[in-house]
């Protein structure tokens, strides 16, 4: 913050901090990680769980561009952490959520085939 957050410098480190431990536990480098699926797609709820990775997602390109244009990296417990990892990360996050939507489009599509045809006969 470099001396600009004033009386609120304590809040703004809370916020950090907290900041930092979610992007860690994200990207499996904090000592609570999240869950991920098999194929990568961070787990946190069983319902609207594409709601959590997309703003994971969001949230991990934001923090990415902040450390790179501050010249920081991300502090995890196992230790540093490059901006490039975040913005990898969030990479991974989009391309398993377009090929989840995608699986779940065939799988619709071909039960709602399957079904008008039953209803034929």
């Amino acid at each position: 913050m470099q001396g600009k957050a004033g009386v609120h410098a304590p809040v703004f480190e809370k916020y950090l901090q907290r900041s930092e431990y979610f992007m860690c536990s994200c990207i499996g480098k904090g000592t609570r990680n999240i869950q991920k699926t098999p194929g990568g797609l961070i787990y946190r709820q069983r319902w609207n769980n594409l709601q959590f990775a997309t703003s994971s997602s969001f949230l991990a390109t934001v923090y990415s561009d902040y450390l790179a244009s501050s010249g920081r990296n991300l502090k995890c417990a196992s230790g540093n952490v490059p901006s490039s990892q975040l913005l990898s990360f969030a990479k991974s996050q989009v391309i398993n959520s377009i090929s989840f939507n995608s699986t779940l489009m065939f799988h619709s599509n071909h039960y709602n085939y399957l079904r008008s045809m039953m209803r034929k006969h």
